[in-house]
């Protein structure tokens, strides 16, 4: 049986880092091909196109991106990653039901008061934020691989800052500057 300890805020924080990465690179893609419009209405249809199509898909799929990856795999690709995975108090796999109440009221609760419910992984003696113990959860560290979510993180905040930056270039020197500030 592999050793396991309670996981910290650090790799916490890089597990939450790298999920944010991985959702975040459709949203840069899109960005980049919405600034290679060449005319205010390809503009406005990309746009159009990107809220309606593509981010309110993308924001319920975030969320179905956390409960099942969690339920069938003990967590989402970050924590996977970095080696962790979430349980419940006895080591067991956690309920679809717990998993859905952690990941959205749980959430909610740990936001409040300007996150204050994920820093209380740092003083607690099990490292549980406050959804973890609204549903008696803990975030177990199985494997050392953080060197290697901390690659991951690396190449895909790269990857994201590349198309983000090519974006804004196309948007600055691109054909609709002069379409917005004719001569």
């Amino acid at each position: 049986m592999t050793k396991t300890s309670n996981a910290g805020f650090h790799l916490r924080l890089l597990a939450f880092l790298t999920d944010w990465a991985i959702l975040f690179l459709p949203n840069s893609i899109f960005w980049f091909f919405i600034s290679l419009s060449s005319s205010l209405s390809e503009l406005g249809f990309g746009l159009v196109v990107y809220l309606l199509v593509w981010l309110l898909p993308l924001l319920a799929l975030g969320f179905l991106y956390s409960s099942l990856l969690t339920y069938y795999f003990g967590g989402t690709l970050g924590k996977i990653l970095t080696g962790l995975r979430v349980t419940d108090e006895k080591g067991g796999r956690l309920t679809l039901k717990r998993i859905i109440f952690r990941q959205t009221v749980g959430y909610g609760f740990s936001f409040t008061l300007f996150g204050l419910g994920f820093l209380s992984v740092i003083k607690d003696p099990l490292k549980q934020a406050w959804h973890d113990k609204a549903v008696g959860s803990l975030v177990l560290k199985t494997t050392n691989l953080w060197p290697v979510g901390l690659v991951i993180l690396t190449v895909l905040v790269w990857l994201n800052f590349v198309f983000i930056w090519s974006g804004i270039d196309n948007f600055t020197y691109g054909p609709l500057p002069t379409q917005f500030f004719p001569k």
